[in-house]
């Protein structure tokens, strides 16, 4: 009974060394810079050995991150699919339910860093799946436009745009926001910045929409 579990152990203590040196590894060098050779070294085994248990660094990479992709996913989607049709009790209570799902959202985003802080940074600096943070943020900005903020009715390549812009804002202010607590040690105010920097950007759709709402009156 022994000699049969105890190669599955010895198996997963194995991937357990490994994913602990990679993580060091993609968060002091990043994913281009991040050496195969370096991370078998630190898991005190030879390369080859390591090739046996990922075929390669992204195979390694997906590894490592999966699981703070998958926490980020079901921090995200929920605000992206609300539903299209608002019944008259959420739009009256348009900036109640921004308030709740924000600070919400800044929860979820803190409990995320304080869980897997070093994966959370490495995504974020790693440029091919930060891009893909910023489509998802670019998503929920377009939905919110549309389903929230009508009276922005400005045609879909201006809107892309706006998207675009308000994404990439957005990604370099959350990125920055985790950068500054990794750099002090702290995650003491981490939930209010966020909080109040996600406000911001509701506060700008807000204006906007009650801006093109004046001009649609007065025309």
């Amino acid at each position: 009974m022994y000699t049969i579990i105890m190669p599955q152990v010895l198996k997963q203590e194995y991937r357990d060394l490994i994913l602990k040196s990679a993580l060091d590894e993609f968060f002091n060098h990043g994913y281009n810079d991040a050496s195969m050779r370096n991370i078998a070294k630190n898991a005190n085994m030879t390369v080859g050995n390591l090739y046996h248990y990922y075929k390669d660094k992204e195979d390694l990479f997906s590894a490592l991150v999966s699981d703070t992709i998958w926490a980020l996913n079901q921090t995200i989607i929920p605000l992206i699919e609300f539903p299209i049709e608002m019944n008259d009790y959420l739009k009256a209570r348009r900036d109640e339910y921004f308030n709740s799902q924000i600070k919400l959202m800044s929860k979820d985003l803190v409990k995320i860093f304080m869980q897997k802080k070093k994966e959370l940074l490495i995504l974020f600096r790693y440029s091919k799946i930060n891009n893909q943070i910023i489509q998802w943020i670019n998503k929920l900005i377009y939905h919110i436009i549309q389903r929230w903020f009508p009276n922005v009715g400005i045609d879909d390549e201006k809107k892309a745009l706006l998207c675009d812009m308000l994404a990439q804002s957005l990604f370099a202010g959350v990125s920055q926001a985790f950068e500054k607590a990794q750099d002090l040690g702290s995650d003491d105010h981490l939930e209010w910045v966020l909080e109040n920097y996600l406000n911001l950007f509701i506060q700008l759709l807000r204006v906007g929409d009650q801006t093109y709402n004046a001009k649609k009156s007065s025309s």
